[in-house]
């Protein structure tokens, strides 16, 4: 093969990503993808209800901001309201 002839390789279609100096991304795509692995060809998401239930558990931090803790502040902060107002009660009685 000489210097000047084309390999396929080279002639081959590219990442249409864009790199962070804004250049075009020089590798090859994922076959049947527009992207190459880096810039998102592989994955295409969970797609069945098991595995969007894989993905929200393995994204759960520390739950502060769940219905049920919310609903559970609410809750206890109501409490503490009714027994602050009991203790005035109590005490403007006596």
């Amino acid at each position: 093969m000489e210097k000047n002839e084309e390999t396929p390789h080279a002639s081959a279609r590219r990442c249409e990503a864009k790199t962070r100096k804004a250049r075009p991304c020089k590798n090859l795509p994922v076959c049947g993808r527009r992207r190459c692995r880096m810039h998102g060809g592989m994955s295409t998401g969970p797609r069945t209800a098991d595995g969007l239930e894989r993905v929200r558990r393995a994204n759960w931090k520390h739950g502060h901001y769940s219905a049920e803790a919310i609903s559970e502040r609410r809750f206890l902060h109501q409490l503490l309201r009714g027994s602050r107002e009991t203790l005035e009660r109590i005490r403007e009685a006596t």
